[in-house]
């Protein structure tokens, strides 16, 4: 990557105003939908050749491993807002009607542990056999990088989800389950399911035009080069005449 020794950059600003802004959090629930989404954190989506399932139930149904969840790895700091998983595409569910809950947990050793981190309760919606399930948390979880597992559990409803079980899996986590009183990782299965929210990663793109902004030094023709690389950090010191918020810095 090179840029010019005069650096020719830009920074977008946009002053912060807070009028009557509601601090309410966004309503969460559980709602069908028509597939994994694609501007998801994390996703881990149906391969066409890696089909199983796991069974989810209420302590009463006589399943053994009744609790069902995945570990999954973040990057970057990010605010976890939704899970969305799928519904297995060869079984029907035992229950139809009921209330689910989603918690999310960090995890040590490869199971979950500690306090919730955010937690969900809401009616199951009327569903089908591969119908997708999204889930959405009142108050979304901001949440360091690390490792953490999202954990299905019910009061009421027994039903399946779709996992993958052969071939390539997800790699950042696996299948976890309990008994209610024990974990156990099942390295060999992956729920189908994505994670959604805001990352504080960056977002590289290249603009079609130099932006209006508040602070700039324009493109140049016939400028200096200078060298980014592993050995060397470059940057530019700017002045700001008033509070404001950086949104984007674009250099030529």
């Amino acid at each position: 990557m090179k840029l010019t020794r005069t650096t020719r950059f830009l920074v977008l600003v946009g002053c912060l105003v807070l009028l009557g802004m509601s601090t309410d959090p966004a309503q969460g629930a559980v709602t069908v939908v028509g597939s994994l989404p694609s501007d998801a954190l994390i996703s881990n989506p149906e391969t066409g050749s890696n089909d199983g399932y796991t069974r989810m139930a209420h302590a009463e149904a006589g399943v053994t491993w009744y609790i069902k969840g995945q570990t999954f790895t973040l990057a970057s700091p990010s605010t976890v807002t939704s899970v969305t998983v799928r519904v297995d595409d060869n079984l029907s569910p035992i229950d139809t009607s009921g209330d689910l809950t989603l918690n999310l947990y960090a995890v040590a050793g490869g199971e979950p542990t500690g306090p919730v981190l955010a937690s969900q309760t809401d009616a199951l919606p009327p569903l089908s056999p591969g119908d997708y399930l999204r889930v959405d948390f009142d108050t979304p979880a901001a949440l360091a990088p690390g490792e953490y597992t999202f954990v299905w559990s019910s009061s009421n409803l027994d039903m399946y989800f779709d996992v993958q079980n052969t071939g390539v899996n997800y790699p950042g986590g696996d299948l976890v389950r309990s008994n209610g009183s024990t974990w156990e990782v099942r390295s060999d299965n992956d729920f189908i399911f994505a994670v959604s929210g805001t990352s504080e990663a960056p977002i590289l793109h290249s603009p079609s035009v130099w932006p209006v902004t508040f602070v700039e030094n324009p493109p140049l023709t016939g400028a200096d080069q200078i060298v980014l690389d592993a050995s060397a950090d470059v940057g530019q010191t700017f002045q700001l005449g008033y509070e404001a918020t950086v949104s984007n810095v674009v250099f030529q």
